[in-house]
């Protein structure tokens, strides 16, 4: 039975699901649906009324962790670990981009110099916490597994923010563990194929960067 994934072309919890799903390579439907606008028969399937969902025949799965992690468990080679401690470790990481995401949100929809560079510090913050368990990763070699699949979304935008790009290199060089880490994972197939061919037009429009100056160049 081919699931039916519930997307909005930005939203990067459901673009996670599409790595999931491309990874795998599970043939499936996307339907794009309006935030604004949501259709009632969505409404009357997903009682959150947030996506992503997958309709699988008559059974809905609903949150982004949740359907990742059963992607996971039921197609090709799993990408968590096995280990329990090893699996609840990664799993803890996952759970912790999500406040990552969101303070990538804020600073991309604030509407002054000042609540930018606050939310702009935080994710900075925010990322140089998981450093140390991005390097461990890197360590043994560069791999797509479930904590890239996560945090993708969020590196990808961030390459696309030319403030946000300029302050993350500032923090993490190329050559350093983590920005090689970025480099690849920004590159990575799954990553690319995740979102529609017009993203960055999409992107840029929903978050209207034209008219933000302050996140075309530095920000003190």
């Amino acid at each position: 039975m081919k699931p039916r994934l519930i997307s909005f072309p930005v939203c990067p919890y459901v673009q996670r699901a599409r790595i999931l799903l491309n990874t795998k390579q599970v043939a499936h439907d996307i339907d794009y649906i309006d935030l604004f606008d949501k259709p009632a028969w969505y409404l009357d399937r997903v009682p959150t009324g947030k996506v992503p969902a997958l309709f699988i025949g008559d059974e809905t799965l609903f949150e982004s962790n949740v359907i990742t992690e059963y992607l996971d468990d039921t197609a090709g080679v799993p990408l968590l670990p096995q280990e329990p401690l090893a699996r609840a470790t990664e799993k803890s990481w996952i759970a912790y981009s999500d406040g990552l995401l969101m303070s990538l949100y804020h600073a991309l929809t604030a509407d002054t110099v000042v609540d930018y560079s606050k939310h702009k510090q935080a994710l900075l913050e925010g990322i140089d916490r998981a450093a140390h368990f991005i390097r461990s990763r890197m360590a043994i070699g560069y791999r797509l597994g479930a904590f890239e699949a996560a945090i993708g979304p969020l590196l990808q935008r961030i390459r696309l923010v030319p403030d946000l790009q300029e302050a993350f290199r500032a923090h993490f060089d190329d050559e350093s563990a983590v920005g090689r880490w970025a480099k690849r994972l920004v590159a990575d197939e799954a990553i690319l194929k995740s979102v529609p061919e017009d993203f960055i037009d999409r992107f840029n429009h929903f978050f209207d960067l034209d008219r933000k100056p302050h996140l075309h160049g530095a920000v003190d």
